[in-house]
């Protein structure tokens, strides 16, 4: 668990803003790859009534990713597909909630996402 909980150190300075310009400050940081190591985070974090602010990429301009005290969840590198269904005459996609909307749509536009761990009905979908 300790690889996932990183102190606040200078290479994280930046993490304390957004765009607003705004900064906030936070004793620790966290980079979780899927679901399972968030839940991981958020749990130590709840047991410990420690504050947790969330950020994705940091592009907003009301200060909503700067943290006042706490932990820092930085959901970038959750940034997979993760499935792609197709239902009736519609394609249904699952992503994590890192992947940027400019990567996504490269891959859509591409018609071929890149899905981590495709499953059977992933694989039905791209045959298409």
């Amino acid at each position: 668990m300790d690889r996932l909980i990183l102190p606040i150190g200078e290479e994280y300075i930046d993490y304390l803003r957004d765009e607003s310009r705004h900064s906030g400050q936070a004793d620790s940081i966290s980079f979780p790859r899927d679901e399972e190591e968030l839940r991981q985070i958020l749990a130590l974090m709840y047991g410990k009534n420690v504050p947790v602010t969330v950020q994705g990429g940091r592009t907003g301009l009301a200060a909503g990713a700067v943290p006042t005290r706490g932990h820092i969840v930085n959901l970038s590198r959750m940034d997979r597909v993760l499935g792609l269904k197709k239902e009736d005459d519609r394609f249904r996609i699952v992503v994590q909630p890192g992947l940027p909307l400019c990567e996504l749509r490269r891959q859509l536009a591409a018609k071929r996402p890149e899905i981590a761990a495709p499953d059977p009905e992933s694989r039905r979908a791209l045959a298409l």
